[in-house]
């Protein structure tokens, strides 16, 4: 029998050819390789809930967050530096500090969850 093809994305380093005692993948029929990857689905479906989803939702609430800022900013700049009102700068500072830090914990939970 010849020798086996090597990978379709070439020699990764450190690849060893099979002529100098190295491994080469058995099979490149179609599906297979579909297959290979859906047999290990078992091992990481314990990671999908809660850690991967709520990974995502970090995800988005950052994002929204980030849409937030804007928000805010025009409300400096229209309410308080325009305007003149002294209400909305007093609870503004405390909104911009609470936003920053739910970006934070969010940001944190998802770095977390990612990482797990």
């Amino acid at each position: 029998m010849g020798e086996l093809p090597l990978l379709p994305f070439g020699n990764p380093i450190g690849f060893v050819p099979a002529s100098r005692g190295g491994v080469y993948i058995e099979s490149y029929r179609e599906g297979e390789q579909v297959k290979q990857i859906w047999r290990l689905f078992p091992f990481v479906k314990p990671y999908i809930w809660p850690y991967w989803v709520m990974s995502l939702v970090c995800m988005a609430a950052f994002g929204g967050s980030s849409a937030f800022l804007p928000y805010l900013v025009q409300h400096v700049f229209d309410d308080v530096f325009a305007q003149k009102n002294e209400a909305v700068l007093a609870y503004l500072p405390v909104v911009i500090v609470g936003v920053f830090v739910f970006r934070g914990a969010v940001n944190f939970g998802q770095s977390y969850l990612s990482s797990y």
